[in-house]
């Protein structure tokens, strides 16, 4: 059972900033994640890929990586193989998501000594407006903490009980990727692939990104658990861009 004291925690936003979305939506999900950590020594990180978007944003934050956006030519060269043919651009973008994880956990652990740290996507809104569920968060920062995994799915707050949701392209409850938190050591196991040729079969063996995050935690020893929160959900203009642009930009 984790001690609390005064913790000091690290906020982690990753992912792409899409031209679709708004600029202060951002930022009010950026707020919606760090109000309910008041109380608490936090520092926020930004941590995305150097497009115009990105950099309208990066004065919001207050640490900032901006990772250059490597060509498809690299990306077709690290997971090339019989079942991701060049040019399958939703396996590339899923690429990109484990290439800057890996580098996003490893710069946020040696930027300073915390306790705890969570990570999310820019385009998500979470909520923890309950302190029960908050603990359920920090109290294990052994364990990686989110809010469904394969054994259990995510829990609904209007009905008060947890759910089995969402359902995966394989029929079957998966671990969330969009939102999780741990300590600094932790968390940079869970996202350490280790390298591409390590990554590269579990892409080829695997439905969706998430069942290739579920192997690199079991390669690295790394276990799981769910914790409660009050709300969850992606930005509906992600999917209106993702719809409306070249699938090679998601």
């Amino acid at each position: 059972m984790f001690i609390y004291t005064r913790m000091k925690i690290a906020v982690l936003f990753r992912g792409l900033v899409r031209p679709s979305m708004d600029i202060n939506t951002i930022f009010e999900y950026r707020d919606g994640f760090l109000d309910f950590l008041k109380g608490y020594d936090v520092d926020n990180y930004l941590y995305t890929w150097d497009t115009p978007e990105a950099n309208r944003i990066k004065h919001g934050y207050q640490n900032t990586h901006i990772e250059p956006v490597p060509s498809e030519e690299f990306i077709t060269k690290a997971i090339n193989h019989p079942n991701v043919p060049p040019g399958n651009l939703n396996w590339h973008h899923n690429y990109k998501q484990f290439y800057t994880m890996k580098r996003a956990t490893e710069w946020v652990a040696n930027h300073g000594q915390y306790d705890y740290v969570f990570q999310t996507r820019v385009d998500v809104v979470f909520k923890i407006d309950n302190p029960d569920y908050l603990k359920e968060w920090i109290e294990y920062p052994e364990w990686y903490t989110t809010i469904h995994t394969p054994e259990r799915g995510v829990w609904n707050e209007s009905e008060q009980k947890y759910v089995d949701w969402p359902i995966g392209f394989d029929g079957r409850m998966y671990l969330n990727d969009q939102v999780g938190g741990g300590s600094p050591e932790m968390m940079k196991k869970a996202w350490d692939y280790r390298g591409d040729d390590i990554l590269k079969p579990m892409f080829h063996n695997s439905a969706f990104s998430e069942r290739v995050l579920e192997k690199v935690m079991a390669m690295n020893g790394v276990n799981y658990r769910n914790a409660r929160a009050t709300f969850w959900g992606l930005n509906g203009d992600r999917h209106k861009y993702m719809q409306s642009k070249d699938r090679s930009t998601w």
